[in-house]
C-alpha cells in the first residue's frame, strides 16, 4: 500500500491502561474486607482462584475505592489508613502485606511513584509473587521506568504465562519504545491466548501500522469494525489507513459520522482536512482548517493546508499569502515553495516563479543527500 507523508494520525495507545473494548468482568462482593480496611484493622490480600490480571486488580481496587469513599471518619480515612500502614511498616519492615497494601492505597489515589517504592520493596521480599510483579510494573509504566517494567513483567509472563494482561503490557511498552516487530509478537501472542479478544486484536493493528504492514492492519480493524461499528478509534484508523493509502473518498466514508457525532480531536480534524483536499473539496476543507486556525492561529501545517485550500478554489492571492507565512516561519518547506511557485505563474508572476520553482529545485537536490532533512512534499497536483 502507499504511504502519504501528510497523514497526521497518531497511534492511540495508553500504557498500562490500553483499549478496554470489552465490559469488566463483575466484581465480586468485597464489604467485609472494606470494613476491616475503614477500620485500619490487618489487611488479607483476596487469595482468589485462577483468574486473570485484569480482572483480580479490579477486585482489589473495589475493595480499597469502598474503604476510600465510605468512611465516614475523615481521622480515620486515608491519612489515618497511610499513617497505620507506615506504623506497621516501621514495627516490621518484612511486613509484606502492608507494605502491598500501601502500595494500593498510593496507586489508587493517583501517586504511581510513591506506590511503586512500596511494591518493589515488597518484591524484595517476595520476588516470585505472579501479581506483585504485576502491579509494580503497571507503576514502573506510569512513571516511565519502562525497563523496570519489562524485567517484572518477564518475570510475571515466567510464572503465568497463559495472563493475556502481561503480554499486552509488554506489547504496549514495546512500541513506546518503537520496538514495533516485537510489539506484535507480543500482541500476537495475546491473540493466541484469546483469539476473540479485541483488545489485543486492536492493539496488534496499531503495532502492523507502525510497521508499515497496512494490508494487515486493515483487515484487521474491518473485521473488527464488523463485530464493534459504532467503536471510535476503529472507525478513525480505518480513515488513517485509507488516507495512507490514497483513498480520500474512503477515509471521508469512516470519518463523516465521527465529524457529525462531535470529534474534534486535533489529529482527526487535520486527516479529515486532507481527506477533502485530496478528493477535490477545498470548501469543506476550509471549512475545517478556519476552525481549527481559530484556535491555532499560528500553526504552519494549517498554513499550508489552508494555501493548499486556496489553491484548489482558485483564490491564488490568498494562496500566495499563506503560502509566504509558511516560508517565514520555515524557508526549507519545500512544498510551500513548489505551491507558490505555481500560484505566482497563475497570476501571470512568471519571472517570480521560476525564481521560486528554481530554488526549490536545487532545495529539492540538497534534501535528497541529506536524509531526514525537510521530507514535506506537495499534497496535490
Amino acid at each position: 500500500m502507499k504511504s502519504n507523508t501528510h497523514v497526521y494520525a497518531c497511534l492511540i495507545v495508553s500504557a498500562g491502561l490500553g483499549f478496554h473494548l470489552m465490559a469488566p468482568p463483575a466484581l465480586f462482593c468485597a464489604e467485609p474486607d472494606a470494613a476491616r480496611l475503614i477500620q485500619n484493622e490487618p489487611i488479607e490480600i483476596p487469595k482468589l482462584p485462577a483468574i486473570d490480571f485484569e480482572t483480580y486488580q479490579r477486585n482489589i481496587d473495589d475493595i480499597y475505592q469502598i474503604a476510600l469513599m465510605t468512611n465516614p471518619n475523615v481521622d480515620s480515612g486515608v491519612n489515618g489508613m497511610i499513617v497505620d500502614l507506615n506504623r506497621k511498616i516501621a514495627d516490621n519492615p518484612q511486613n509484606t502485606e502492608s507494605l502491598i497494601a500501601l502500595a494500593h492505597v498510593y496507586r489508587i489515589l493517583g501517586q504511581p511513584s510513591e506506590a511503586n517504592r512500596f511494591y518493589e520493596k515488597a518484591l524484595k521480599l517476595d520476588p516470585n509473587n505472579f501479581h506483585l510483579n504485576l502491579f509494580a510494573a503497571m507503576t514502573n509504566i506510569r512513571s516511565k521506568n519502562y525497563d523496570r517494567a519489562l524485567a517484572e513483567l518477564d518475570q510475571a509472563i515466567e510464572k503465568s504465562p497463559a495472563d493475556l494482561y502481561a503480554w499486552m503490557a509488554r506489547g504496549r511498552i514495546l512500541m513506546l519504545l518503537h520496538r514495533n516487530k516485537e510489539a506484535a509478537e507480543n500482541f500476537e501472542k495475546a491473540r493466541e491466548l484469546e483469539p476473540e479478544n479485541r483488545q489485543a486484536a486492536f492493539s496488534l493493528s496499531l503495532a502492523y501500522q507502525a510497521l508499515g504492514k497496512n494490508k494487515k492492519a486493515f483487515d484487521m480493524l474491518k473485521k473488527l469494525k464488523s463485530q464493534d461499528p459504532d467503536n471510535t478509534f476503529i472507525r478513525y484508523h480505518l480513515g488513517a489507513l485509507a488516507l495512507a493509502n490514497g483513498e480520500a473518498r474512503e477515509a471521508i466514508t469512516y470519518w463523516e459520522g465521527l465529524f457529525k457525532e462531535g470529534l474534534r480531536d486535533i489529529p482527526f480534524l487535520m486527516n479529515l482536512a486532507v481527506a477533502y483536499l485530496q478528493k477535490g473539496d477545498a470548501g469543506t476543507a476550509k471549512q475545517i482548517l478556519n476552525h481549527l486556525n481559530f484556535f491555532f492561529p499560528r500553526e504552519i501545517e494549517l498554513d499550508f493546508l489552508k494555501a493548499e485550500a486556496y489553491r484548489q478554489l482558485n483564490l491564488f492571492k490568498d494562496a500566495e499569502l499563506q503560502y509566504r507565512l509558511v516560508l517565514v516561519e520555515d524557508p526549507n518547506y519545500l512544498s510551500a515553495s513548489v505551491g507558490l511557485g505555481d500560484v505566482l505563474m497563475r497570476q501571470g508572476k512568471l519571472e517570480q516563479s521560476r525564481t521560486v520553482l528554481a530554488q526549490a529545485e536545487q532545495q529539492a537536490m540538497v534534501s535528497a543527500q541529506k536524509p531526514g532533512k525537510n521530507k514535506r512534499l506537495k499534497l496535490t497536483d
